[in-house]
């Protein structure tokens, strides 16, 4: 081999090298969109099944459904932590890295929910049922009870 084709193949060589990089750089970035678009479909999917799309929710119901069932059952306010532990139980599948934030995202759409941060998640038919005076209205006062205090000059008697 002449040292002239060597020349020439080596500089071949490094434009495929250059052209072969591009190439690898533009994969990589695809990639990593496919990945984070594949993170977000997921964590989306959740919120309109219900549950992971390779299983069908448990009892036909919806995440946000049998959130709704779960409260309904206790009469009571549930923290976000205790209602993903008792929808895994049920066979659920809360998806995402943050099961507590995924699903408050997803509770947070239903109108038919209210949170509190501090007592946790209610149904908002409990919030229209209220007495007036637990919405902020004042109450009505009973009627005053009527008496009158025994005199003391009518001691004597």
């Amino acid at each position: 081999m002449s040292l002239e084709r060597a020349k020439a193949d080596l500089a071949r060589a490094r434009s495929e090298v250059v052209k072969l990089t591009a190439n690898l750089q533009a994969a990589t970035a695809r990639v990593t969109k496919l990945e984070h678009y594949l993170e977000i479909a997921r964590a989306y999917d959740m919120y309109d099944s219900g549950a992971s799309s390779d299983r069908p929710s448990p009892g036909g119901l919806t995440l946000v459904q049998a959130a709704m069932e779960i409260i309904r059952e206790s009469a009571a306010r549930q923290p976000t932590r205790d209602l993903i532990e008792e929808l895994e139980r049920r066979g659920y599948h809360i998806g995402g890295a943050n099961k507590v934030t995924n699903l408050s995202s997803a509770l947070s759409r239903s109108p038919a929910l209210s949170s509190s941060r501090t007592k946790g998640w209610g149904l908002m038919e409990w919030e229209q049922n209220k007495a007036p005076e637990a919405q902020g209205a004042e109450p009505e006062r009973p009627a005053p009870i009527e008496w009158t205090a025994p005199s003391l000059c009518d001691a004597d008697e």
